[in-house]
Parts: structure tokens; C-alpha cells; sequence
């Protein structure tokens, strides 16, 4: 999957640069925290890195059902490198 992504940021950056990023979230919504606070968490905790680029983030088939907001908040400074 890492080396799809970095082909696809290839392709998309033209020559003389480009600053934007794409954030791909595959979620189903039923987790305790919506979907732009779990990619906050996951940006403070370092796991999503700044710049130009497209970055995945699985949170459907990677986040354990049945988390509340505190031990999904948990879940993801842990283990956010998996996402």
C-alpha cells in the first residue's frame, strides 16, 4: 500500500512543485469521535505527516469496535502508525 502511495504522490506533484495534500479517510461513522477530531489526534501524535502528498487513513477495518471517546483517543496515540 506504502508503495502506491508514494507512486500516486509522484504522478500528482507537478514539476514545479506542489503544496497540497490529500487525505483519504475510509470510515463507516460509527466510531465515538468523528473523523476530522480522530485525524487531529493522529496529526498531534505525529502520524500524519505535513506537506505535499496523499495520505490513506483506515479507520473502518482498523479501530476495534464498541471504543468510547477516551479509549478510542487512546487507541489512536497508541497504535496510530497501523492506520
Amino acid at each position: 500500500m506504502r508503495n502506491l502511495i508514494r507512486r500516486l504522490e509522484r504522478l500528482e506533484r507537478p514539476a514545479g512543485g506542489c503544496q497540497d495534500q490529500v487525505l483519504v479517510i475510509v470510515s463507516g461513522g460509527l466510531l465515538a469521535l468523528d473523523d476530522d477530531r480522530c485525524v487531529e489526534i493522529l496529526r498531534e501524535a505525529g502520524f500524519i505527516r505535513e506537506g505535499p502528498g496523499i495520505r490513506v487513513v483506515d479507520l473502518l477495518l482498523s479501530v476495534p469496535p464498541g471504543l468510547d471517546a477516551q479509549e478510542l483517543e487512546r487507541f489512536l496515540r497508541e497504535h496510530g502508525d497501523v492506520l
